[in-house]
């Protein structure tokens, strides 16, 4: 009897540490700026690498992207075999015009479905909204995890650089769509660049939901500067405007937000937001 309990215990040891990890949930969001041949050096070819590196480094389970071209879409995808791709570049609906890109790890997660949301009066077409300057998107998918068969609500977007109306209405919109959805999903997860600092309205009135944490001020270890934009200056001064919130269901273990520059060669004009969570029991 003595003998078969010592053969037990590893096994049931080792079950405990994979179900542990296999809980976790690490999240990235990142600001790439899009390949912009008018730029001062460092342009895209440049940078590829470095941003290349710095997810590969950070292993994220699901990563949003934004300010991502057709040729930058295909470059990351060829280089991250690991992971699906979801989106369509916001001018058409197809490859035009910048992407808010979803990539998910393919072996942690299957497709259950996914979708674009303008955000906009009219959502589900091709349009520009409120006082924005620009078309601007949402992607959305529900994923399942393999291992636990339960379902992850995420949205990446990216929200106007100059309209404050379609800014409050474009958050408005989407924890509307989270609040439509959400009966169907164990985790819901909000990321993107939101041109929003937290002392403004929509931060202000995502808050006042209850329906997401904001890991920055949750995370029992946090990480690198509070500033989220850089400007391509390294000793540049900014509030936040980069975010991955989440549902009161996932518990936040580490923030970080990642400064690093490679030979004087800054990766983005943004850094990038990191979140390593887990579920609650």
């Amino acid at each position: 009897m003595r003998k078969t309990n010592l053969l037990i215990w590893p096994l049931a040891w080792l079950l405990q540490v994979t179900c542990a990890h296999a809980q976790e949930l690490k999240l990235m969001t990142y600001n790439i700026r899009f390949a912009n041949e008018t730029d001062q050096p460092p342009l895209w070819e440049a940078r590829k690498p470095l941003i290349l590196s710095q997810i590969s480094e950070f292993d994220p389970d699901v990563i949003g992207l934004q300010e991502v071209l057709h040729q930058q879409v295909l470059d990351i995808e060829n280089e991250l075999p690991a992971y699906e791709r979801l989106g369509v570049g916001r001018d058409d609906g197809v490859m035009a015009g910048e992407y808010s890109p979803l990539f998910f790890k393919s072996d942690r997660f299957s497709l259950s479905e996914s979708g674009t949301l303008w955000l906009s009066e009219t959502p589900e077409m091709v349009s520009v909204g409120w006082d924005a300057a620009l078309p601007r998107i949402a992607t959305w998918a529900t994923l399942m995890d393999r291992t636990t068969q339960e379902q992850l609500l995420v949205i990446n977007t990216h929200f106007d650089h100059i309209g404050k109306t379609a800014r409050l209405n474009s958050i408005k919109l989407l924890v509307n769509f989270f609040i439509e959805h959400r009966a169907a999903h164990k985790h819901l997860v909000l990321m993107g660049d939101l041109n929003t600092g937290p002392d403004d309205e929509p931060y202000q009135w995502l808050m006042e939901q209850d329906l997401f944490s904001d890991p920055f001020y949750e995370a029992e270890h946090r990480t690198g500067p509070v500033g989220t934009f850089n400007a391509f200056n390294y000793a540049h001064q900014s509030e936040r405007i980069d975010y991955i919130f989440l549902d009161p269901t996932l518990k936040v273990q580490q923030y970080k937000v990642l400064m690093e520059s490679y030979n004087g060669i800054l990766p983005s004009d943004h850094w990038p937001v990191m979140v390593i969570a887990v579920k609650h029991k």
